[in-house]
This record gives C-alpha cells, structure tokens and sequence, in this order.
C-alpha cells in the first residue's frame, strides 16, 4: 500500500472569502498549485491511499459531501506513485531526514521503556511501544513501522493495525534505518510535521516551542537536530537559539499551532 501525500489549499474567490481544494504534493500536484490565484495557501496536508480515501478526507475537512465515486479512484495508489512523489533527497535532506526521524524513535524508546505493562505481555522483546489509541503516539508509531524502526507485535489484517510495537533495530541505529527507508515513510515535510506535533505536545525537558518569533532549543537535548532544519530553511539560528521561518508555517497551521488568518479577509 502507498500512502501519498496531498495539500489542502486555501484559494481566494470572487466575494472576499475563500474557497477549497486539494492536491497530491510533489510533481503529480504541479498543475493545480500552478493554476490556484495569487494569495492562495497552503493550510494542511493529509496521507492517502487512494483517490477515494482522499477525496472523503478532503470532505470532511472542507464540510463537503462525496456523492459519486469513479470505478478508478477506488484503486490503491501505485508504489511508482509513492516514490515519483519522494523525489530525491540531497545530503542535507538525507541528514535530516535521519535525525528528525532519530528524535522520534528515541521519544518513542523513553515511552516504552517506562511501560512496564506492555513489556509483560510481551516478554523478551525489549521495550515494548504502546501508542494507547492516542492520534499522536498513532502517528508516531505509523511513522517508525513505516520506516522499519517498529515491527507489530499484534498486527490485525482486518484492520491493518496493531497497538503494540517492538524495535526492531538498536535505538542508536534507526537514524541510520531510516535513511535507508525513507522512500517507504513519509515526506520529510510531514516527517517534521510529527516531529513538531510529538514534541510540542509531549517534550517537557526537551527544550521544544512552536512559538512563532521566539527562540527556544538554545541549551536542549534537540540541537543537532534542529540544526539540520537550518539549510533546509525551517529554521534560523539566533544568539539565544532557533526561530521558526515562514517555510515552516504551513506545518504549524496543519498541526494547528500556528492560526491561520482570517478567512474572510483575503487581502
């Protein structure tokens, strides 16, 4: 299964307001972003498997109805799909890609390791990850089943899920894993976007801040990898640490940290 990408936008219309539409990030997306007016913004993105998938979240999002579906949307998303919208990643990218990533799974490693619970109904695996059904810890461990850094323990084919994971590399490798396997993953964007939302929601002591204009990260454990969002552009470095850039604002308004303007002014 392929997951894709795709950006909800923000166009502005004929009556000062705005109107929506969606798009696959990547090449395959070129041609709405190039035909959306001036002003137009980028405001979330969400994975896909399918058409159809994509086409009810973007209803969801936008408060629309899905009302008929094409026989073709219905078909699974083609890996050659998946990776013509990865693209390539230059070594700054790849650097970064395998310390975001890093970040993660040692945030997950720190969870499961004070989970003895989990550990017990699993003996003899290590520290065992459990995300308790809550949509951040979901998302984290999606990410790092998806990269190899997690394997189930309890995977249910119906649902193609599981609840409890193992680690199925040493923690100090899975930086290095998941440059091997990022064509599997996500976008280094939304690699960053969980990233943000992980620590932002759950980095007490990690010297984390999503506050627009401020600098944080000076004397915290997260410097390396926060240094790597620098070339990238995300972020900047300031005497007392790292602020983040306007290429970053379209993953705070998708995590939600950021407001996104008034929707009734389009000026």
């Amino acid at each position: 299964m392929a997951l894709l990408l795709h950006e909800l936008w923000q166009e502005p219309d004929n009556y000062g307001g705005w109107r929506m539409d969606f798009c696959l990030a990547g090449p395959d997306g070129d041609a709405i972003r190039q035909g959306l007016r001036p002003g137009s913004r980028c405001v979330y993105t969400f994975e896909a498997d399918s058409r159809v998938q994509a086409l009810h979240e973007f209803a969801h999002l936008s408060g629309d109805v899905v009302s008929e579906v094409a026989e073709e949307d219905r078909v699974p998303y083609p890996e050659s799909s998946a990776i013509r919208q990865h693209g390539s990643l230059d070594l700054i990218g790849q650097t970064a890609y395998g310390l975001v990533a890093q970040a993660i799974a040692e945030h997950a490693y720190e969870m499961a390791k004070g989970d003895r619970d989990s550990c017990k109904l699993f003996p003899d695996v290590g520290p065992v990850y459990y995300h308790l059904s809550e949509s951040t810890f979901e998302w984290t461990a999606l990410t790092l089943w998806r990269l190899k850094i997690l394997r189930p323990l309890d995977f249910d084919g119906k649902l193609n899920w599981a609840y409890f994971f193992a680690f199925d590399c040493t923690i100090s490798d899975a930086g290095h894993v998941a440059r091997r396997n990022w064509t599997s993953g996500p976008l280094l964007s939304k690699l960053i976007e969980n990233f943000i939302c992980l620590f932002n929601s759950y980095g007490g002591g990690w010297g984390f801040s999503v506050e627009p204009h401020r600098p944080f990260g000076a004397d915290g454990d997260l410097q390396t990898v926060l240094g790597s969002l620098v070339p990238l552009g995300y972020l900047e470095r300031s005497r007392d640490g790292f602020i983040w850039t306007e290429l970053a604002t379209p993953l705070m308004y998708s995590t939600g940290y950021w407001p996104i303007p008034d929707e009734t002014t389009n000026s």
